[in-house]
């Protein structure tokens, strides 16, 4: 499962785009693809029946999975049907995966996928990376630039190292944001940043000289909110990677209040790496 990618499709324009997103994504890196949908009907009724399949969810699925194998015909793809609440159900498709990709939007089992409750508690729980695409943005074309939300902490190394092999496989460059709250020096603190991050990023990252680095490295310090600074660092961008968990400016970034305008507002598609 390591060498696949899960995406959850549910029949609306915006989960076909994270199905084409996903389809791109696995294409770049290599990787296989499996389409999930989690529909609420059970498998058997309350006499214990076996119900027949859900003929209407499983042709969305061979319509998406043939629209996906038309745009990026070299991509495994496979389909997954299960039944259930649609965050467990993602869960457990996703156990193992390389990643896991939903839809900004959604309709039937994925309803509020975003906004609701479900949204929180997959971005919580995934038991992997965890891609948000935007409606419109299923079929990037140019190489587009990767950008990182970085701190000290291990969770934010884990971002770097994602966000530099997509920048690696997209042939564009890796832009390392670190923000600081309104109260802090930006100049100290900027002269400081290779020595409070380089610890964290120098076992993840290339060294210059090595033969791997082929991607521009930049690095930043803002001021600001960290959620504001990290959408408007984003704009333009191909994609935009935080840690799951930080501190200092990213305390709570997975379901708090920097993650919360990031998954409403993000420019580009938004990965949440655990």
């Amino acid at each position: 499962m390591t060498r696949m990618i899960v995406v959850g499709v549910d029949g609306s324009a915006c989960g076909t785009d994270a199905a084409l997103w996903a389809a791109d994504d696995a294409r770049r890196r290599g990787l296989g693809l499996q389409l999930v949908h989690a529909a609420v009907k059970p498998l058997r009724d309350a006499a214990g029946r076996g119900r027949p399949p859900d003929e209407e969810a499983l042709r969305m699925l061979e319509e998406t999975a043939a629209l996906v194998g038309k745009e990026a015909p070299e991509v495994a793809v496979s389909s997954r049907l299960v039944f259930g609440d649609a965050s467990a159900a993602l869960g457990e498709a996703a156990a193992g995966a390389a990643l896991l990709v939903i839809g900004k939007r959604g309709r039937g089992g994925f309803s509020e996928l975003l906004l609701g409750s479900t949204a929180y508690q997959v971005a919580g729980d995934a038991p992997c990376p965890i891609a948000v695409v935007p409606e419109g943005q299923g079929n990037p074309r140019e190489p587009g630039e990767v950008v990182v939300g970085v701190d000290a902490s291990a969770h934010s190394a884990r971002a770097a190292a994602f966000g530099y092999t997509e920048a690696a496989v997209r042939g564009g460059r890796l832009r390392l944001v670190h923000v600081l709250g309104d109260g802090d020096d930006t100049r100290s603190a900027g002269d400081s940043l290779p020595q409070m991050i380089g610890r964290t990023l120098a076992d993840v990252l290339p060294s210059p000289r090595d033969a791997r680095a082929n991607v521009e490295i930049i690095e930043e310090t803002r001021q600001g909110s960290p959620a504001a600074v990290l959408a408007d660092s984003a704009t333009g961008a191909a994609l935009l990677v935080v840690g799951s968990r930080g501190h200092g400016g990213f305390r709570g970034l997975a379901l708090g209040s920097v993650s919360h305008p990031l998954l409403h507002h993000a420019p580009c598609p938004l990965v949440a790496v655990r």
